[in-house]
Formats: structure tokens, sequence, C-alpha cells
């Protein structure tokens, strides 16, 4: 199953969500270099570079995209939500910015890291609602190419 989560419900996301979002993101951008993950030769600037292994096709990635770049572009988008849920401070919310339909995934590698199970989850985090955000990392990465410092989310 690919890595990508649902976009921002203007909610806190859950912590340990969170920190697999941030790895995650990482992994990706360190999949784009020289790497094991470098991208195929038939990744072209507006796909991906899907290494899912039949966990995600084509299409589905880019509908992903899609939800993440009309999130951005339409609804409040928090900066530094891990920042805050961790060490506290204010949380700093900007507004939509419609520049997010024009970036494309320009071969972003995609790669299957398999989930915790949601009884795993809860056994880590008793007592706390577990909440589902597909497309947080896309959004990080539409964020990151628009200029803005990703390094809270």
């Amino acid at each position: 199953m690919p890595v990508v989560g649902p976009p921002c419900q203007c909610t806190t996301p859950h912590p340990n969500f969170l920190i697999i979002a941030i790895l995650l993101f990482v992994v990706a951008f360190t999949g784009c270099g020289g790497s094991q993950y470098a991208p195929t030769p038939s990744c072209s600037a507006t796909a991906f570079d899907n290494q899912t292994n039949g966990g995600a096709t084509e299409s589905q990635l880019q509908a992903l995209w899609q939800q993440a770049q009309q999130e951005l572009a339409t609804q409040p988008i928090a900066l530094n939500p891990v920042t805050v849920q961790m060490q506290g401070g204010t949380l700093q919310i900007i507004a939509p910015d419609s520049r997010a339909n024009g970036v494309q995934p320009n071969c972003i590698a995609v790669i299957s890291i398999p989930d915790l199970t949601v009884a795993e989850l809860q056994a880590e985090n008793p007592g706390v609602a577990l909440q589902h955000n597909t497309g947080w990392e896309f959004e990080n990465i539409i964020l990151a190419r628009l200029g803005y410092d990703t390094s809270g989310r």
C-alpha cells in the first residue's frame, strides 16, 4: 500500500502518524537522488516514479496528488502542526495558495512501506482518537516546491 494520506482536516494529526509522515517525506526526497530508489527511465516530469510494487496505480497516485493540490489551493494551510503537537507553541496558519494547482510531481519516487495496524497504533496511544490523513506527504512536497518551510509539518 502506498504511503500517502488524506489532506489535513484542520485537526491535529495523530503524533505517530506525523512522525511516520515526516520519515516518508524524507524517504520520498531521498528516493529522487542517486540511491537504489533513483527514478526509472520511463518517469516523466508530470508523472511519478511508482515503486509501490503494484500497491498503487499511476492514476491513483495522480488522484491523490490532485487532491493535495486542491486542498492547498482552497483551504487554510497549517505550517507547523507537528512542532505545536510535540513542542507546544502557536499554530501558524496561512491562506490557501492557488499556485499549488500548478505544481507537478516531476518524477517523485513513491515507495511502499507497510503501515502499522490500527491495533498497534492504538496500543501505542491508548485513549487517543486515531485519525487517517491521506495526502499529507504530497502536500508537504508541493509546499516545499512553493518555497514554504515544511519542517514543522
